[in-house]
């Protein structure tokens, strides 16, 4: 029989396909060749005879499977002949092995298996910020151990892992903290994720139970003194960022939020004729829903954002191949850096501040309460922190400090604009009495 060749296939599979060949084979000697299908595809086959018995093996259709590969297949099935095995037995071993390999890999998953099992069952439980935190942490969690089996990681491998973070930092970024906060933060996400695989019968105990003490990590302290506040909001207008993320920093300045939550703001989250912004508890690191109230400064960046906004969901839109969500808090934090590596915050001498970052703004605020006299407990409250109240007070007092937090940030932003128009702030803000626990 004559030999099959790409081109008598070519023109086989263009006839078959277009109902002008009936099912027939086509031999070229040997036992092999290609069979025109009712459904109009073409199949190669080998016959053989074993024991006596004539048999059939298919190797797949073309043009998927091509004449070279087709051939390569038969030839290493005749070589399995030669042996005295029979290769529709040894296939069925190898469905077998594949079939027993997924079996294992699904009752002793890899570390990539594991991670990929807790990002989709876990990660949507966290808020937006650690969830970006925790896919970086998991990224260097798979890059060390991903191709072995999760069962198999001991605590020495945990040790050396968290070592080498700590002393050389990531091998995907230096984090903005530095080496210690990112390897304190990873030794965490590492012993969540075993606790992870613990409760979903994938190991039997933690490595990551006992642990060394975390490094000692450097708390930032950074709070912009009213020279470098009034420099920072003039500097912005001088700042190669969007009109939205100049008013996004701002937005943080003046509420004191933090950047994460203020750059996924949302429209739906927004009061503005009651001047409150409703932040539910999925938005918030703290998993507790906050109303804020909005002071008229604050409504007036928001009025901003709407002119600027291209979205209907959110205030502040994404960009580039984010076009569907937010901006995020990279977006912010590159437009501070580059500000300040530009020199748009430096002062009337040229002299350059000690760099800050966009979570700065948020201390600021905080502190710039405490000089303005509001009570710890409803500068907390503008925060979202937990009410410094002791005991049962804590649990008992349900005051939502709506009134006393609107005065407060009322009188912050009117400080803040003070100093942008250069006037003399105020010095005498006598705070609000704070009801007793």
């Amino acid at each position: 029989m004559k030999r099959l060749t790409d081109l008598e296939l070519r023109r086989l599979a263009k006839r078959a396909a277009e109902g002008l060949e009936s099912p027939r084979e086509i031999r070229e000697g040997e036992g092999f060749g290609v069979a025109v299908l009712p459904s109009g595809k073409l199949s190669f086959f080998l016959l053989y005879t074993l024991g006596g018995v004539r048999r059939r093996i298919r190797f797949g259709t073309y043009p998927e499977t091509t004449l070279a590969a087709a051939r390569d297949a038969v030839a290493a099935v005749r070589a399995q002949l030669a042996e005295g095995l029979d290769p529709a037995i040894e296939r069925t071993r190898q469905r077998n092995a594949v079939a027993e390999a997924v079996a294992e890999e699904r009752r002793r998953p890899t570390v990539r298996g594991l991670v990929e099992e807790y990002t989709e069952r876990h990660l949507p439980l966290l808020a937006e910020s650690t969830r970006r935190r925790a896919l970086l942490e998991l990224k260097e969690i798979v890059r060390a151990w991903g191709a072995r089996k999760a069962c198999e990681i001991t605590r020495r491998d945990v040790v050396l892992l968290i070592d080498k973070v700590r002393d050389l930092g990531t091998g995907a970024r230096v984090n903005l903290r530095g080496a210690p906060s990112f390897a304190n933060s990873l030794q965490s996400r590492v012993r969540d994720l075993f606790r992870f695989a613990v409760e979903r019968a994938i190991v039997e105990t933690s490595p990551a139970l006992v642990l060394p003490k975390k490094s000692a990590e450097t708390e930032r302290e950074r709070v912009l003194s009213d020279a470098e506040i009034l420099a920072f909001w003039r500097g912005l207008d001088r700042a190669r960022a969007l009109p939205m993320t100049r008013t996004a920093l701002r937005l943080i300045l003046l509420t004191g939020q933090r950047p994460g939550e203020v750059a996924g703001m949302r429209w739906d989250e927004l009061d503005l004729p009651a001047a409150l912004w409703r932040l539910p508890a999925e938005r918030t690191k703290t998993r507790r829903a906050h109303t804020l109230p909005l002071s008229a400064p604050v409504l007036e960046l928001i009025e901003q954002a709407r002119r600027q906004s291209t979205s209907a969901v959110f205030v502040f839109p994404g960009t580039g191949r984010n076009l569907a969500g937010s901006i995020n808090t990279d977006a912010l934090a590159g437009a501070v850096g580059a500000a300040w590596q530009a020199g748009c915050f430096d002062d009337a001498e040229g002299n350059r501040p000690e760099r800050h970052t966009a979570h700065d703004l948020r201390r600021t605020c905080r502190t710039g309460l405490s000089r303005l006299g509001v009570s710890p407990i409803v500068a907390e409250r503008v925060l979202n922190h937990a009410l410094p109240l002791p005991g049962v007070a804590a649990v008992y007092d349900r005051h939502d400090y709506l009134t006393e937090m609107r005065a407060a940030l009322d009188a912050w932003a009117a400080h803040v604009l003070a100093l942008v128009n250069g006037q003399k702030p105020a010095t005498n803000v006598i705070p609000l009495p704070v009801r007793s626990p």
